[in-house]
């Protein structure tokens, strides 16, 4: 059973050159996605992951608040 005051955010990002013209507001979107996330109480942990031809692991499982883009 999941836990009630637990959550997983799962980010997929397209780092391919087809995303060049907004990459600027695909990261600013991601951005103010997880800030947007630190108002709501539970634990969240958060995982980045992106993707061109190959996926990457950018990161796993930091504490929203310990994840690179909301430092």
């Amino acid at each position: 059973m999941p836990h009630p005051r637990r959550r997983l955010l799962v980010v997929l990002m397209d780092r391919s050159g087809s995303m060049h013209q907004v990459k600027n507001d695909a990261e600013c979107g991601h951005i103010t996605l997880l800030l947007e996330q630190k108002t709501n109480p539970a634990e969240t942990l958060v995982s980045l992951y992106d993707f061109a031809t190959n996926h990457r692991v950018v990161y796993e499982y930091p504490a929203l608040n310990h994840a690179p883009s909301t430092r």
